[in-house]
């Protein structure tokens, strides 16, 4: 995300590493944006990172030229974290507690970022399966088998994940992380199979 250094004078054609300022600047800036963004959401300002991370406006631009280019940097370490997460509830041995799990731990990503709830929310059937093969891979390795074991309803699929992660989303984002559990609790039971 940050701009391009010069290729080093040896002609190999590598960047040169960041000074250790500009690194620490790098993730101060991050670690502001992302507790600004969790706490206040899309509408905070470049100038409110740049003063909680105590550098100036054009430091910022410096490192991440749009503010789009800023929150792809933060989210791209949230789609890491909903990969361990799935990954974590594969690893459940229990087919229906690896679902619960599933959707207890990605909500509560969601309860503790309203930045990340907001993007998620405006964002129907969540990250595709070529946006994302691997978390695909994982997600469809948890759900069948809670199909096989006969934990979930047969025509529960990957877009259907999708959209009850946008769905919590969208909700925790309009009414506050206390509507996530009875949200979470009506739709675990729509996933039974009846």
């Amino acid at each position: 995300m940050s701009t391009p250094t010069k290729p080093s004078p040896a002609g190999s054609g590598q960047q040169k590493p960041r000074r250790a300022d500009a690194r620490r600047n790098r993730a101060r800036i991050l670690a502001a944006a992302a507790s600004q963004l969790a706490e206040r959401g899309l509408d905070v300002q470049m100038e409110d990172i740049a003063r909680a991370a105590g550098v100036g406006v054009g430091t910022i631009y410096r490192n991440f030229p749009t503010k789009q280019a800023l929150h792809d940097a933060l989210w791209e370490e949230k789609r890491q974290r909903i990969v361990e997460l799935t990954r974590r509830a594969l690893a459940n041995p229990d087919p229906w507690g690896a679902i619960v799990q599933l959707f207890e731990e990605g909500t509560a990503m969601q309860v503790e970022d309203l930045g990340w709830s907001q993007v998620l929310g405006a964002m129907p059937g969540g990250m595709g399966p070529d946006e994302m093969p691997e978390l695909h891979e994982l997600t469809m390795a948890v759900v069948n088998r809670a199909q096989e074991a006969g934990a979930i309803r047969p025509d529960f699929d990957y877009t259907d994940v999708g959209n009850i992660f946008c769905g919590m989303a969208a909700v925790i984002a309009t009414h506050g992380p206390a509507a996530r559990a009875g949200m979470l609790r009506v739709i675990l039971d729509g996933l039974r199979p009846h």
